[in-house]
């Protein structure tokens, strides 16, 4: 007699039960992973949207963070305001003892945050004779930097008592100032040129 292997309805169910759970850990499995991948999606487009906040705030000049949380400096210049640090320019003897009172006084009444020095010995002298042709355009260019890179306004012709390069009187110096106004005139920066003289005491500065 010949027998045959009928799968009976309880272990169909069985094996239907055991598929049911594959399926449904699967399907737990995978929407675990979409919430994940939702959630940093999420992130992702909040950070964006801040990113986009910070640079809005900062194009205008604003520190978007809060004082000392250390990620972005407390000043941020804005594009509108390339040059928001204020320069002078001054042209002046390279005697150590004109630096200081010449800065301070220029500092003090044109209220700039710093004044590029351009220095050479007697270069009053040195402008007024305008014949020292690479000389002069080293001077030149080296305004030139401080005009168009650091936005000075304000261009100081420095001569002082006791000058190596220019050993002559106050009366003549003051003279050759004049004369070198002339001459960085003729260079063509948009500038306004102030003449100073430095007295006896390195200490005291007069505008001519």
């Amino acid at each position: 007699m010949e027998h045959k292997n009928i799968e009976t309805p309880a272990l169909a169910g069985g094996a239907l039960t055991r598929l049911y759970a594959i399926f449904a850990k699967a399907i737990q499995y995978f929407s675990q992973k979409l919430r994940s991948l939702c959630l940093r999606l999420r992130s992702l487009r909040s950070l964006r949207a801040g990113i986009h906040s910070v640079r809005s705030i900062a194009s205008n000049g604003v520190n978007p963070c809060p004082r000392g949380c250390g990620v972005l400096p407390e000043k941020i210049e804005s594009k509108k305001d390339k040059f928001s640090v204020r320069f002078a320019c001054a042209i002046n003897c390279m005697d150590g003892r004109t630096q200081d009172a010449v800065r301070d006084y220029i500092k003090k009444n044109y209220g700039v945050d710093f004044v590029d020095m351009v220095t050479e010995p007697g270069p009053n002298k040195i402008l007024a004779e305008n014949i020292n042709t690479p000389i002069v355009e080293n001077i030149k260019k080296r305004v030139g930097i401080s005009v168009e890179h650091h936005g000075a306004k304000i261009l100081a012709i420095v001569g002082h008592f006791g000058c190596a390069g220019n050993p002559t009187e106050r009366e003549e110096q003051i003279q050759h100032l004049h004369q070198a106004k002339k001459t960085v005139e003729s260079f063509g920066f948009n500038i306004k040129i102030i003449l100073l003289w430095v007295n006896r005491d390195f200490k005291t500065v007069e505008k001519i």
